[in-house]
């Protein structure tokens, strides 16, 4: 199972923060690690490029 994009300021989203929804992002982060029959990876970006903060949704 690959767990993708596991990194401070995007795990949690910010509008799952701005709007109280934290709690279903734990519950699913939860859910992504328990459920791992073989193996597990968690990913992160080395280098975020520059624009990519707007299509994502972090100004």
């Amino acid at each position: 199972m690959f767990l993708v994009g596991v990194e401070e300021g995007i795990l949690p989203h910010r509008e799952s923060v701005d709007n109280g929804k934290i709690e279903e992002e734990r519950r699913l982060m939860y859910v992504g690690i328990t459920r791992a029959q073989k193996s597990q990876t968690l990913l992160r970006a080395r280098n975020m490029a520059r624009n990519a903060w707007r299509r994502y949704g972090r100004c």
